[in-house]
């Protein structure tokens, strides 16, 4: 039994590794916990810096648990061949809960192993502070598992909201919390007898890091242990949910959309593009790992929005929102290395054998893009920028910003999507350019493009002529490939 649990074990970690790296952020995991345990260490008490690394351990795991871990963790793409093998459900359910194990050790460790050294205390406190963490994160795998058991497909909307709202607080928590690193000293200092402060009761880091708190009694340290042997027990109990199908019908979205994605198709896209553009706009959205990697980005611009857009200085603002309305352009690799991602990837054949021009889907996907991400988007930052900072404001910059996003995608698709729309299956892709340089370029014109256009649209009349001159571009990019003449 152990020798196919062995080998099962072995072969799931190899199919994992041939799919490429599931939880490729860990380094960036580490350097984050260093550089924030670092800024605390030498501010707060060990109760103090144990709630404070615990929260970045929670937040830093809980964005790839909801997204690229996830999928590994809720799905297996070779179950049914496996099961087909000569061996009992009993090891099969071992061998899963060793690989997901390990998994989830390997995301704790990134963010607790900084930690831990970084912490003033004797070895034993150090090693409790990452046992807590571990203990942290099963709970947060068992949690996602049990509910996405429970709700089935009806889950996905809920993910992709939490994810979001994960990606904001990360961002807004990582700078507002290290101002208010004064608040804990406070808070540890002022709170009695309680080695859990009622006002951060409500916090599940403050459960774990209760635990090496100097007034929490001993068998407090029995709650994580206890704690994390009930989510292991979850995890092996939890009934697969790989066979979930996919969502049908529409969504609010897409019936919001709709009027503006047939008129599109009348008047925008040619007849050899509307396979693709048909494909694009109906099944990409519905794909539930393309929804879990893409959607929670666009929880960025309103981030900075949460940082930055209440600036007491009216021209500070308007700077910061020319920022936040050309930004967009610097997610755009992300969104496009997506496109080809799909569950149903085995269907590719219908898009190989499309009697058009690889030009013809090209163009067609990247105009249901356009209708199905960047309309919705720029709607969404209009209103945003328009009740923080001004409807004139956004007025002037809203649609120049529109129409450059427009071409930065139509000149990056052939770049980052790297093969026909809904054709790899999710843990098969690969985006085989160097994302720092091209994302530092993309982030450093931004920049530059934003702070030109705060400085020189601000009469109306500058702003409508540059969006009549980036409208004409757009034309001429997306305008049909002249037809290749035969060789005679």
């Amino acid at each position: 039994m152990l020798r196919r649990v062995l080998l099962l074990l072995r072969a799931r970690w190899k199919a994992e590794a041939a799919g490429g790296a599931p939880i490729a952020p860990l380094m960036t995991h580490a350097g984050l916990s260093a550089l924030l345990c670092g800024l605390v260490r030498d501010e707060l008490d060990t109760w103090g810096y144990a709630l404070c690394a615990l929260s970045f351990c929670a937040a830093l795991a809980a964005i790839p648990l909801l997204g690229d871990l996830g999928s590994i963790l809720r799905r297996d793409a070779a179950q049914a061949w496996i099961e087909a093998q000569p061996i009992t459900r009993r090891e099969l359910g071992l061998a899963r809960v060793i690989h997901v194990l390990l998994l989830l050790l390997l995301v704790a460790s990134a963010s607790l192993l900084p930690a831990a050294l970084l912490m003033r205390a004797d070895f034993d406190t150090r090693l409790a502070l990452f046992g807590l963490g571990c203990a942290e994160v099963l709970c947060l795998a068992a949690l996602l598992l049990l509910a996405q058991a429970l709700l089935g497909g009806r889950a996905e909307s809920l993910l992709v909201g939490l994810q979001t709202l994960l990606v904001v607080g990360v961002l807004v928590g990582l700078i507002l919390g290290l101002r208010r690193i004064g608040f804990v000293r406070e808070l540890a200092a002022s709170s009695g007898d309680e080695w859990i402060p009622a006002a951060i009761a409500w916090l599940p880091p403050a459960w774990f890091a209760a635990a090496l708190h100097e007034r929490a009694p001993s068998w407090w340290i029995f709650v994580p242990t206890a704690v994390a042997l009930l989510a292991v027990l979850a995890l092996c109990v939890a009934p697969s949910v790989s066979g979930a199908a996919p969502r049908a019908g529409a969504g609010l979205l897409d019936r919001l959309l709709s009027p503006l994605t047939h008129l599109v198709r009348r008047t925008w896209v040619r007849r050899a593009e509307r396979g693709a553009y048909e494909l694009v706009t109906l099944a990409l959205p519905r794909e539930r790992e393309f929804a879990l990697r893409v959607y929670p980005l666009f929880g960025l611009p309103l981030a900075f929005l949460v940082l930055g857009g209440r600036d007491a200085d009216p021209a500070r603002a308007q700077a910061f929102g020319s920022l936040l309305l050309f930004s967009v352009v610097v997610y755009l690799p992300v969104l496009l290395a997506q496109v080809p991602c799909s569950d149903s990837s085995s269907a590719r054949w219908l898009v190989d054998n499309a009697p058009v021009e690889r030009s013809d889907i090209e163009l067609g996907a990247c105009k249901a893009l356009v209708v199905r991400f960047l309309v919705p988007l720029y709607v969404a930052l209009f209103a945003l920028v328009a009740a923080t900072i001004g409807a004139g404001f956004a007025a002037r910059l809203a649609p120049v910003a529109f129409l450059t996003a427009v071409l930065a995608l139509r000149a990056l698709y052939s770049k980052c999507a790297h093969d026909a729309p809904l054709s790899i299956a999710p843990n098969e892709l690969e985006a085989p350019f160097d994302w720092a340089g091209l994302l530092g370029g993309l982030a450093f014109g931004a920049a530059i493009v934003a702070a030109a256009a705060w400085k020189l649209l601000g009469a109306p009349w500058a702003a409508l002529g540059a969006a009549l001159v980036l409208a004409i571009a757009v034309a001429f990019a997306f305008r049909a490939p002249p037809i290749a003449q035969p060789k005679s």
